[in-house]
């Protein structure tokens, strides 16, 4: 090819998933890559970018054998020993963006040789590689209406504070026996189970009482026509067809499922089992042989029937109940709500007065958290549309459409994962967000959906966070996040510098 261009380029950042197998044995003069969020969760994300991009010596292996040249981005070793190129042992063998980059800031941080190191990828590889353009640097340009984000900080009912408050003692319990016995890592899905609970704690205790993944988690979940499993790491539904790898179901040997992206990251980071030299599984410990899913094309997908729009009305859930719904084991006579729904409820009634013809998008981490506030906000006689990674393309062409141009219509609760890439939803002048990310740049894309061109309105989001929870640590957590990105792509480096620290999970239960 002339020229290659992939947009959302991060897309890639797992490099050995058969998507950027793919886009690497493209051959073309030029390549180029389009991407909001190059950086997300760890510097090492940006070698499959440079990869593709076949920025040297970056991007390439080496042979540390004497007087040798060998050189390549993709090593082929004879009985996973010995170079096909040049006949030395794999041990011979590095990566030169590896030994550079990567080891020396995870093995000293953002101090001495580590600080030295984040020095040669901004000056050495990104100011050499990265144009980058800003919605500020190029107002003038766009002409967008303006934006704001602010922060609405709930309080916890006393009925809510003290379910939390015994929610977290045991949570806390239960990590420092992990800390004490020094198996932190060891349980690392069981801690972030511990932490997911705790966040949804926060949005309703329903989530919790209610929830079907309550307890221990599951071996395997009730699955329904449009959902496969639920992921054992992150909590959210495993959709059973879509077009995204990232989503796609990967199962375990010992039967618990996962996102694709969800269980990679998983792997890169896990530590192995001390008796086997494997890595276990993060629900059962288990030796781990993981089979990944594929996703769904797209032309496949679209030839499988989209209903109308018109019917997206009919088809969509009286009250929010699905087959697996939450609330299927509440009675509606007996439903309360949370601290955080009624805030949403307040925020949105403020929106309606200030125009009655405006239009939301309310973004949680949780799909049964949505499956409340269609409920809460029904009941108040406010129409929603609901999107989560478990709706087939076609429909979820359909719901888009709709809240595009059905004036009733005028709230659309998209989980976070579903609706943070991708998308344009410019009929929406307001954004809520329910429940803060790990990530900031997810919630950030998630607010861009709104702010792009073909938006006529000022822009108003609101990040929800309840006060003295988890949610103000991982707040705390997300600032230090964004220092990495403003320590490398974002060019502003003294700050970041100074101020990262080690992300302490110890911290995230403190009470």
């Amino acid at each position: 090819w002339g020229r290659v261009i992939l947009d959302e380029a991060h897309r890639i950042k797992g490099r050995t998933t058969t998507t950027a197998l793919g886009a690497y044995a493209l051959r073309a003069e030029y390549r180029w890559g389009l991407s909001g969020t190059p950086l997300q969760n760890r510097v090492g994300e940006l070698y499959s970018l440079i990869r593709f991009l076949k920025n040297d010596p970056y991007a390439f292996y080496f042979c540390k054998a004497k007087d040798c040249d060998c050189k390549s981005m993709a090593y082929r070793f004879e009985d996973n020993r010995y170079c096909k190129r040049c006949g030395h042992t794999k041990m011979q063998h590095y990566s030169y963006f590896n030994q550079t980059i990567s080891k020396p800031i995870l093995k000293h941080g953002f101090a001495g040789v580590g600080k030295d190191a984040l020095k040669e990828l901004r000056e050495r590889v990104l100011d050499r590689l990265l144009l980058r353009r800003t919605k500020e640097e190029r107002a003038d340009d766009l002409q967008l209406p303006s934006m704001t984000v602010s922060i609405r900080r709930t309080e916890l009912t006393d009925s809510e504070k003290d379910f939390y408050e015994s929610l977290a003692m045991q949570s806390q319990l239960r990590f420092n026996v992990y800390a004490d016995e020094g198996t932190v890592l060891n349980n690392y899905a069981h801690i972030f189970d511990l932490l997911t609970r705790l966040r949804q704690a926060v949005d309703h205790p329903y989530l919790i009482v209610h929830g079907m993944d309550c307890g221990s988690i599951p071996a395997k979940s009730a699955a329904g026509k449009d959902r496969a499993d639920i992921c054992v790491l992150c909590q959210d539904d495993i959709p059973a067809r879509t077009t995204n790898e990232d989503e796609a179901q990967a199962k375990a040997t010992c039967g618990h499922s996962f996102h694709n992206e969800c269980v990679r990251d998983f792997l890169r980071e896990a530590p192995q089992l001390p008796l086997n030299g494997g890595i276990g599984c993060p629900a059962c410990f288990a030796p781990i042989t993981v089979t990944f899913g594929q996703a769904v094309d797209e032309e496949e997908e679209s030839q499988q029937g989209s209903p109308s729009a018109e019917k997206v009305k009919e088809s969509a859930p009286i009250g929010g109940r699905t087959r697996n719904g939450i609330l299927n084991r509440i009675k509606a006579d007996e439903f309360e709500s949370s601290a955080k729904i009624d805030a949403l409820l307040d925020e949105v009634r403020k929106m309606k007065e200030k125009d009655p013809a405006a239009k939301g998008l309310v973004f949680s981490q949780f799909s049964r958290m949505l499956e409340l506030v269609d409920f809460k906000l029904r009941r108040e006689g406010i129409s929603c549309l609901v999107l989560h990674g478990g709706i087939p393309m076609t429909q979820r062409s359909n719901i888009l459409l709709s809240f595009r141009q059905d004036p009733e219509f005028s709230m659309l609760l998209i989980s976070l994962k579903a609706g943070g890439e991708g998308l344009n939803l410019q009929a929406a002048s307001s954004v809520f967000l329910l429940d803060p990310w790990w990530d900031p740049a997810y919630e950030q894309q998630a607010i861009q959906r709104a702010h792009r061109l073909g938006q006529t309105k000022p822009v108003n989001a609101v990040r929800f966070i309840t006060k003295d929870t988890v949610e103000e640590r991982i707040l705390a957590l997300q600032e230090k996040k964004q220092l990495v990105f403003d320590g490398t792509v974002g060019g502003n480096e003294q700050g970041a510098l100074q101020k990262l620290a080690v992300e302490d999970l110890r911290f995230l239960f403190q009470q």
